[in-house]
């Protein structure tokens, strides 16, 4: 009787993890869709919400020649006093960007997006990266909360297109291997990069002015 009231509680304790883990995943696709309408033209931060860009143009070794843009979406900043040596003067306080995008090509065949995903925090809560063209096809989503994984799922699309490379398949919630671990260390820290340089941005802003 005790064996089975063990198991019981394991069990209940496992769907109620798994509906909190469902919950969670639902809540950040809902939060990242709501976003994404919000940054439209015709969105709600519309007049709110701004848009820093960089454009590179690069000559790769067996690439060619790549263009990179990497937007940084970000609401208006506050602003505070700073009183100094009897002056006063308003300090712009900004916000980290609520989505960075990036988006490349590979030679002329393959066109890769990734898409940051942050709360009003500046902490990232979803990662988007797609690739699309003659070499392979295929989508990764990574799921965050506190800075450690909550899903990951890799897709294939265009699954009846002949590529060199057919992409892999994956959805999990619990149980990362070492390498998905490291990936996604790896995407944090990118993350944070993107974050650092975009406080750099707004102050380059202002050199000359």
């Amino acid at each position: 009787m005790k064996k089975t009231a063990v198991v019981l509680t394991l069990v209940l304790i496992f769907v109620s993890n798994a509906f909190s883990q469902n919950a969670l995943v639902e809540r950040i696709d809902k939060y990242r869709a709501k976003l994404d309408a919000a940054l439209s033209p015709e969105g709600e931060y519309a007049g709110y919400a701004m848009v820093h860009t960089v454009n590179y143009e690069s000559n790769v070794r067996a690439i060619g020649k790549q263009n990179t843009t990497i937007k940084f979406y970000y609401t208006q900043p506050g602003d505070s006093l700073k009183e100094e040596n009897g002056m006063t003067e308003f300090v712009d306080i900004y916000k980290p960007p609520l989505k960075v995008s990036v988006v490349y090509n590979i030679a002329a065949s393959q066109n890769v997006s990734i898409d940051y995903y942050s709360d009003e925090n500046g902490n990232l809560v979803y990662y988007i990266y797609c690739t699309k063209g003659e070499y392979t096809n295929g989508e990764e989503y990574f799921y965050f909360e506190n800075g450690k994984p909550v899903k990951i799922k890799y897709v294939a699309t265009d699954p009846d297109k002949s590529v060199l490379e057919k992409y892999k398949t994956l959805d999990k919630d619990s149980g990362f291997a070492k390498e998905e671990l490291r990936k996604c260390a790896e995407i944090l820290q990118k993350h944070r990069e993107y974050n650092a340089f975009f406080s750099e941005m707004v102050k380059i802003e202002k050199r000359d002015k």
